[in-house]
């Protein structure tokens, strides 16, 4: 038999350690537990659910569960084998991306591991939706970027869930993972089952939360401990009990909240209720001539038909083109511009689904005829610009006059010889690592031509003969992606428009990217109707003396009033042969992989009046679009500071307590108690003395640090008699050291400075770094010395 008493059993009583209960096994999956993780799982799946208000359709789910099941199969494997916290991270972000890549980009991977392919392509995707979503309208199209971030976020989030519930044992904290994304997805959202969703979320997290918590006092063995199997069917009971009435709550008051009914708290853009496409600069490019939609965006009583220009793009900085808007009264501003030489027109605008800032026009507008909108149009000469504040909204109507510039090549050859003096330098800037590469192959291309003009010529008939037009390509305008296009030779309008840019300006020729619409059908009602697939971009070049000229350099494109100085006729998408060298219909197309948005920086725009409350200003919708990944990071960022100190706080607090458990007998546990104490002072700066005994100890700990004297005298004194005495210990005195033990902690915790408190809150080391008593082995043992 054991001795009783200093070194009596675990239980207290003096009993033999036979008859101590048996000790349970952690993660057992008793009926319960499994029951837990089930309910885990229905909270996840909702969370996966909840961003149907987010993508179009439903076609999402499908891959969302999978990721959902799959990184909670990850967790449950790696529990059960007893991986610990370190161990399983890494092999679920593993395990993880095998499973992403085999669900997005199969046809790339290796033996069913991802390839550097698969990473590139994924990197272009991701940087692709992070750049487009400020301006992109929900619900979004679920392929690309979007869904590839939103099944990877909910694979950490599940991991991150099955962490605090079945390691750290935290009930709460389990639901900040999910709770953060069901929150980002109904930040952003649209107004679909927005009660539903919210309903289903608040009632399987509170049937979680019963089950979770009838899981941990029975697995602790703590009350009713004897009677598990009644207790955990009636908590479980419980919990369905509470987790319906959550669900009609849910449904009875949630609709009834302030707001509950108003638009999503971060308005990506703002649009009005006949809505169907937004334009931003290069955003929607490839969305919509991939979709080849035949929905119609705005018609034109035009005379003749030509490119419809929304806007310029003079800045690149090897990432984005992007432009700075300087804005001035349209009407007064373009009645006081210079009238270059050409065919004088007026055009009348009918808007019929486009809604944003840019208002399409014919290249030069010369006055702002009339306008049917709310707020004033703006005018920014230096891009040529049309806007108007706040958006374009659905049977706007305006005219404009302008001149269809005619250009003699003669007399361009000779002009493009001159400097562009009075031109900012934006307009030649390059980035610092452009690659000399691709200066010398724009010197080789265009070595035939003997002034600027010609070599402009010369290059956009060598992207026309030798490149290949293809809507399949990744988007993308950074200088990778314009090396990446060279060397395949195949891309749409925004890799032709930019690359050209760019090769222009590393040859001394001022170039920048225009944005808007070829000229559309003529009807029979004498409009041009310019559909969705009439999305394109085109590079434009300064001739001094006759301002900007475009080039076409996509094959397959071309506009009618340019053919004299291009070579070029009329041709746009759905005319007959008008792509000769697109791919097949059948080809597979990613509609969702937008490029990086060109967002005005810099507009400064004077606020107008609105009764109903809306602020319809470029400045503020700017501001808006650049805030949303601000407080998307936000988010994320106060999550993690939730998270993080919890979760290091409770992976500590567990290993104290799984030692504690393993404690042979009580004056082992009480041992631990004092180990624990000790490392507290050690976080002060108080070292240990291996030479001292515990009372030595507490002397100079109680001289020197602000705890209470008594109180670590006391403790000292108790684990020196429960080790070395021969009375009985029991679990009262395991009570009393451990409240002397929490006492300690809290005097050094409350007398510390914040800075202090801030470096224990996030320090991991107490995670992974070894304990007091770690070391020989000797967990249970006290310093004491002769």
């Amino acid at each position: 038999m054991e001795r009783s008493g200093a070194h009596g059993s675990k239980g207290g009583t003096g009993m033999s350690g036979a008859n101590s209960p048996p000790k349970r096994e952690n993660f057992t999956p008793t009926g319960v537990g499994v029951l837990a993780e089930l309910c885990l799982v229905v909270v996840s799946l909702v969370t996966a659910a909840a961003f149907c208000r987010t993508f179009d359709g439903w076609g999402f789910l499908r891959i969302l569960t999978t990721s959902v099941l799959g990184s909670h199969a990850v967790a449950a494997v790696a529990r059960r084998i007893r991986f610990g916290l370190l161990a399983s991270f890494p092999v679920s972000v593993v395990v993880g991306a095998v499973v992403l890549s085999n669900l997005f980009y199969r046809s790339t991977t290796t033996w069913a591991l991802p390839s550097r392919r698969t990473w590139d392509i994924a990197g272009v995707e991701l940087r692709a939706a992070l750049t487009s979503f400020p301006t992109e309208v929900p619900p979004v199209t679920a392929t690309g970027g979007y869904l590839l971030a939103a099944a990877a976020a909910l694979w950490l989030a599940v991991f991150l869930a099955d962490s605090f519930a079945f390691r750290a044992r935290a009930t709460p904290e389990t639901a900040l993972p999910t709770g953060v994304l069901f929150l980002f997805a109904s930040a952003v959202a649209s107004d679909r089952l927005r009660t539903p969703m919210a309903a289903a979320w608040i009632g399987s997290v509170l049937a979680f939360v019963v089950v979770h918590r009838a899981w941990r006092r029975i697995d602790n063995g703590g009350w009713l401990s004897d009677h598990s199997r009644g207790a955990g069917r009636s908590l479980v009971r419980s919990g369905v009990l509470i987790g319906a009435l959550g669900v009609l709550a849910a449904v009875v008051v949630t609709p009834r909240f302030p707001g509950a009914r108003a638009e999503a708290l971060v308005d990506t853009k703002r649009t009005g209720p006949d809505t169907v496409f937004v334009l931003s600069p290069l955003v929607d490019i490839k969305k919509r001539v991939s979709s080849r939609s035949d929905t119609e965006l705005f018609s034109v009583q035009s005379p003749i038909g030509t490119y419809w220009r929304a806007t310029a793009l003079p800045d690149f900085d090897g990432r984005q083109w992007t432009s700075d808007l300087e804005q001035q009264d349209a009407r007064d501003a373009l009645t006081t511009s210079r009238i270059p030489n050409g065919d004088k027109i007026v055009a009348e605008f009918t808007i019929a689904a486009l809604t944003d800032v840019w208002m399409p026009s014919p290249f030069v507008p010369t006055a702002l005829i009339s306008a049917t909108m709310k707020n004033e149009p703006r005018w920014d000469a230096g891009t040529g610009t049309l806007l108007v504040p706040g958006s374009l909204k659905k049977n706007d109507i305006y005219r404009v006059s302008a001149v269809v510039s005619r250009i003699d090549p003669a007399v361009a050859r000779v002009l493009s010889n001159r400097p562009a003096r009075a031109l900012p330098p934006t307009y030649l800037a390059l980035p610092a690592d452009y690659p000399a590469g691709l200066v010398t192959l724009a010197r080789e291309v265009t070595a035939a031509g003997d002034n600027p003009f010609d070599k402009a010529r010369l290059l956009q008939d060598w992207f026309r003969t030798e490149f290949v037009y293809d809507l399949g390509v990744s988007s993308g305008q950074e200088t990778d992606d314009i090396e990446g296009f060279l060397e395949s030779r195949r891309g749409y309008c925004e890799q032709f428009s930019g690359t050209f840019a760019a090769m222009a300006r590393s040859l001394g020729i001022p170039a920048r990217v225009a944005v808007g619409f070829t000229s559309g059908q003529l009807g029979p009602d004498g409009r041009y109707h310019v559909q969705a697939k009439h999305a394109h971009a085109w590079p434009e070049i300064y001739v001094t003396g006759l301002g900007w000229i475009g080039f076409e350099p996509t094959p397959g494109r071309g506009n009618p009033t340019s053919e004299n100085y291009t070579g070029v006729s009329g041709a746009q998408a759905g005319d007959p042969a008008a792509d000769p060298n697109a791919l097949s219909s059948t080809t597979t197309i990613n509609p969702n992989v937008s490029t990086s948005a060109a967002v005005p920086r810099g507009a400064d725009i004077p606020s107008f009046d609105d009764t109903e409350g809306l602020i319809n200003d470029v400045q503020v919708q700017k501001s808006s679009s650049r805030l949303v990944p601000w407080l998307v990071g936000l988010v994320v960022f106060a999550g993690v500071a939730v998270l993080y100190p919890r979760l290091v706080r409770t992976l500590v607090n567990r290993r104290w307590r799984k030692r504690r458990t393993q404690a042979p007998s009580i004056s082992d546990e009480i041992r631990v108690v004092w180990n624990r104490a000790t490392h507290s002072f050690e976080r002060s700066g108080l070292n240990t003395d291996p030479s001292e005994t515990a009372a030595e100890f507490a002397e100079r700990a109680a001289h020197k640090t602000p705890v209470d004297a008594q109180n670590v005298r006391d403790l000292a004194l108790l684990v020196t008699a429960s080790t070395f005495g021969d009375g009985e210990v029991t679990e009262r005195h395991v009570r009393d050291a451990e409240l002397m033990g929490l006492k300690v902690a809290a005097d050094l915790e409350a007398h510390a400075d914040r800075r202090t408190k801030i470096r224990w809150k996030y320090d991991p080391r107490p995670v992974v770094k070894s304990l007091p008593g770690d070391h020989r082995q000797a967990r249970f043992e006290v310093g004491e010395r002769s």
